[in-house]
């Protein structure tokens, strides 16, 4: 059911960003995407959803220069920059965001500090951030969980991150 709903939302994106009415050739194989940032956003889920981050990345790199100032999707590119191997340029693009009231700029900076392999870095920065009450709502609490569960494992403190996921686990159960 879930692989047929992103179809659909797939589909979808494409029709309202008119890349199903424009193809691209072989001398043209620029993303085509539209004055919307909703659409670029539902392209970008979609995409992501689907393991498709080359198309989700190049739809989110054609929103910033269109939009140079969009946070929102300076954080999107951040994620996916940091799940393809490019967790440098994740962190640069999140040092550009001057507001982070949602704290998803702080889950996105872990996680490239992870993806750099530096996961006491991490661990601190969740612990600090957590301490001054800064990761905001239950899905970033979550997340900033899971992610220092991975550091645990990255700095070789099996225990902890079996505990972590543990805890982690008892979470999804009760909800």
């Amino acid at each position: 059911m879930k692989q047929y709903i992103v179809a659909v939302a797939w589909g979808l994106c494409f029709v309202l960003a008119g890349c199903a009415t424009q193809p691209a050739t072989s001398t043209d194989r620029s993303l085509r995407t539209t004055g919307s940032w909703e659409v670029n956003r539902a392209v970008m889920n979609a995409a992501e959803l689907s393991g498709n981050y080359e198309i989700a990345l190049k739809t989110g790199e054609e929103e910033l220069k269109a939009r140079p100032d969009n946070d929102e999707a300076k954080i999107v590119v951040a994620r996916l920059l940091s799940r393809t191997g490019q967790p440098q340029r994740a962190a640069s693009i999140l040092d550009s965001i001057q507001n982070d009231p949602s704290g998803k700029v702080l889950i996105e900076r872990v996680r490239a500090l992870i993806a750099m392999g530096m996961g006491g870095l991490a661990r601190e920065l969740i612990d600090e951030q957590h301490e001054m009450g800064r990761i905001h709502g239950k899905e970033n609490q979550f997340e900033a969980q899971k992610l220092l569960a991975v550091a645990y494992d990255l700095e070789g403190e099996n225990r902890k991150a079996q505990a972590q996921y543990s805890a982690l686990l008892a979470q999804r159960e009760e909800a």
